[in-house]
Order: C-alpha cells, then sequence, then structure tokens
C-alpha cells in the first residue's frame, strides 16, 4: 500500500485551471494563483529532485537555498492541476514550495504536463502501473507506455472526427492506357513520385510530380541509372514525349508549381496563422485533384520511382541511385476498415485497408494521398478522398493502433467509434455494452 503522506486528500489541494482542451499551465495562470515572484529573488537557488510518480502523483523534493528540503505533490487532472505541499499549502493558499516547484516548470511561459497526465493507469492498491515505464535517476523523469501496448488514448485527447464524402472530387478520368518507351531520345523519360513528411519544419512541400532522364542499357530495354531531373522549361524542350507523357509533363507543371509550402513566421499574429492554414488547405485539394487526374496516365508509364525528398531544398539536379526507387500506381481504390478487439483491461482500435475484398496492413509510413502495404510497399493506392486521408495520417502517428482503457471507453471514446463507423467498415469483436 502506498503511504498517506504521498497522496494528500483532495482537500489538501490547490486548483489550477490548464489551457483550454490542453493539460497546459501558463506563467500567467500561475501567477494569478500567487504573489510569490521570481524576479523578487534573482538569485534565488532553486533545487527541485524527482522522488517518485505513482498513484497518478508526482512527488518532488524542493530546496530553496539553505532552506531544509520539503516535499510536493502534483496531480494532473483533464481540466486541472492539483498541487499541494508538506507545508502550509491547502485549497486556499499556494505555499512557496509549491509555487517554485512549478515556476520551474512554466519559467519559459508555459509547460506541458501530459508527460505527468495518466489517468487511472495505476493500481490504487500498489500505486504502479503495469502499462508503463518509469524510470527515475540523475538524467532526470522518464515515462513511457510499455512498447507491448499501442498508443494509449487519454481523455481529453484530440480525435478526428470524419464525415461521410463523396466519391471523388476531381472530373472522371479516362482509363489507364499503356504507353510505350521513345526509343529515339538519348535518355529515358520516367517519372520520380517526389515526397516528403508534411511535418518538417523547412522547405516542406506537398507531393508532386518530377520527370527525370535515365541512362539506357545497351538494348534500350530499361535504365541502368539517372541522368537529371527535368526541372526547367529548356529541360523539358530538349526530348520527344509521347501525348501521354505530354499530359503527364502538364499536371506535373501544375504540382510544382502549387506543391511548396510557406512556413509562418516566428512571431505571426492569428490572424495570419488562419490565413496560413486555409491557403494550404486550398492547395493541398487542388495538388489531390492532380493527383486524381495522373494516376490513369501514370500507369500506362514503364519508369516509375519514388523519391523522399527531406524538403524542397535538398532535390539536386542529378538523382542519387540509392534514392530513387521503382513504384507501381495502383488504379484500384482502397477502402479504409477497423477492427474493434477486446483485450482484457483495454480495447484496441486498428486501422486497416482492403483492395477488391482483401484486407492489408499499412506500412508505417505513407506517402501524402496515399497508402501502401507491409507487404508491398512500392504499390502505391490513392486515397478516395481528402477525408481518407486525414483518417490515415491520424492513425499513421500511433502506427495505425490505438488503445483505450475500457473505463474510458463508454464515457470518452465510443462516440469517436461511433462516427467511424459511420463512414468506413468497423468489426467489433467482445465489446462490452
Amino acid at each position: 500500500m502506498v503511504k498517506e503522506t504521498t497522496s494528500p486528500g483532495k482537500y489538501h489541494y490547490y486548483t489550477l485551471p490548464l489551457e483550454k482542451g490542453t493539460v497546459t499551465l501558463t506563467l500567467k495562470t500561475l501567477n494569478k494563483h500567487s504573489e510569490f515572484r521570481f524576479s523578487e529573488r534573482p538569485y534565488l537557488v532553486i533545487c527541485r529532485r524527482t522522488i517518485s510518480f505513482q498513484n497518478e502523483v508526482l512527488i518532488l523534493g524542493i530546496r530553496l537555498g539553505e532552506e531544509k528540503e520539503e516535499r510536493v505533490y502534483i496531480r494532473l487532472l483533464q481540466t486541472e492541476l492539483r498541487i499541494s505541499c508538506s507545508v502550509d499549502t491547502d485549497h486556499t493558499h499556494l505555499s512557496r514550495y509549491a509555487y517554485f516547484a512549478l515556476y520551474q516548470f512554466v519559467s519559459f511561459g508555459s509547460f506541458n504536463f501530459d508527460k505527468y497526465y495518466w489517468p487511472d493507469f495505476f493500481s490504487p492498491k500498489t500505486g504502479k502501473s503495469k502499462y508503463l515505464n518509469i524510470i527515475i535517476d540523475r538524467a532526470g523523469t522518464d515515462i513511457k507506455r510499455k512498447s507491448k501496448y499501442a498508443f494509449f488514448y487519454k481523455p481529453g485527447q484530440k480525435l478526428i472526427y470524419p464525415f461521410k464524402h463523396t466519391k471523388a472530387i476531381a472530373p472522371p478520368v479516362s482509363e489507364s492506357q499503356t504507353d510505350h518507351i521513345n526509343l529515339l531520345n538519348r535518355h529515358a523519360i520516367g517519372y520520380c513520385f517526389a515526397d516528403t513528411s508534411l511535418g518538417a519544419r523547412y522547405s516542406n512541400h506537398f507531393p508532386f510530380l518530377l520527370p527525370y532522364t535515365g541512362i539506357w542499357k545497351q538494348k534500350k530495354d530499361g535504365i541502368k541509372g539517372f541522368h537529371s531531373f527535368i526541372i526547367t522549361s529548356s529541360d523539358i524542350l530538349s526530348y520527344d514525349y509521347t501525348p501521354l507523357q505530354d499530359k503527364i509533363n502538364a499536371l506535373g507543371q501544375e504540382m510544382a508549381i502549387l506543391a511548396p509550402i510557406q512556413m509562418l513566421e516566428y512571431k505571426s499574429s492569428e490572424k495570419e496563422k488562419q490565413a496560413h492554414i486555409r491557403d494550404n488547405l486550398k492547395k493541398l485539394k487542388l495538388v489531390y485533384t492532380l493527383w486524381q487526374k495522373a494516376i490513369p496516365l501514370l500507369q500506362g508509364q514503364p519508369l516509375t520511382h519514388f523519391l523522399f525528398t527531406h524538403g524542397m531544398r535538398f532535390i539536386k539536379k542529378k538523382p542519387r541511385k540509392q534514392d530513387m526507387h521503382p513504384c507501381i500506381f495502383s488504379g484500384e481504390t482502397p477502402q479504409l476498415c477497423f477492427l474493434l478487439v477486446n483485450k482484457g483491461d483495454y480495447y484496441e482500435l486498428e486501422m486497416r485497408f482492403k483492395v477488391n475484398g482483401k484486407m492489408y496492413v499499412p506500412n508505417e509510413c505513407n506517402p501524402t494521398f496515399f497508402i501502401h502495404s507491409t507487404t508491398e510497399p512500392y504499390l502505391f493506392y490513392l486515397l478516395d478522398s481528402i477525408t481518407d486521408y486525414r483518417v490515415t495520417s491520424f492513425f499513421a502517428r500511433h502506427y495505425f493502433k490505438l488503445s483505450v482503457l475500457k473505463c474510458h471507453y463508454q464515457p470518452y471514446f465510443k462516440k469517436f467509434t461511433d462516427r467511424l463507423a459511420t463512414v468506413y467498415e468497423l468489426k467489433a469483436k467482445e465489446i462490452e455494452n
């Protein structure tokens, strides 16, 4: 059993509100609840050490200057932070030790306490958690879920609520046609699927098509290497193209114009941020529409490769062979589906996708707008809609598995699975009502 001294009763806690929809405490909020200020004692040495984290309570040892060490207790709830101290803190007053303990966290303006927010993950009897690895040493405090568990949903975390969507937002396109290599060109013409992580901070871009030239094999039945990317207008005019390639080139040029994503300045206003989001969303939809038009044309191309660029600025004139991966664009439409499985103390929600009735496990890293399987990592399926892309992106952040404690399912998570079931196929196994 955990000693009573490690878990003060609710009347010993002082409560501070967290930022809406987060477990973040700000310095502004802290200062509203106390008259203590670090600026009044700028040379005060604050020594803080972590003693333990059990029963959802973070226990710290705090020493102010030459004074003796006192204990501070912090517990995170969905909308508030509760703090107590071994001296001089109750539900009406925040002690010096409690204030300066929190000040060390929020001294730069705010602090996200998500690391310490694990509601109902501890055994009330032992104070320990079978779901977490908690390491406290000289290097600091490390709290992570055990590797055998998928990402755990915690009450208050944002989920995605997809809506039903129309089949496509682009006009119908003709069926794929087989194209032949133009043997008259001194170099072979191929197409590169250039993509990067949309979470990248610098020279980010939406996926686009980048033509390239390859070095012929002796019998001109394929390529043995890469010559250069076709980037400028003069590059394009240097070669002859089939009618299908002319259409692909036109789509690729439109994509390349729309692809770059402008990053916000560090000190942007809220109005500028919202305008930036709207502009990027508009470009994202336009680029997706171009990909819908391009897929049937690309299926007929004998030379197609995938390139993860790491950012627009890293695209050089000559492709590196080790970075160019042969790929295939499928004309089949993938259908997202979900499995909700009873795992004992918790449920696990897994995302899969189907093609022609066969179920596949998604690859961990999927190009923007596309999905591919672990068994065929370079066979790309264009997702059916922007909605599918957003849902896939959300689940990809958690390796396509979400876990939820049973006590959190009905009040917090069921609404999410119910919404998924209105849009996608969802099979539930041994789910308790």
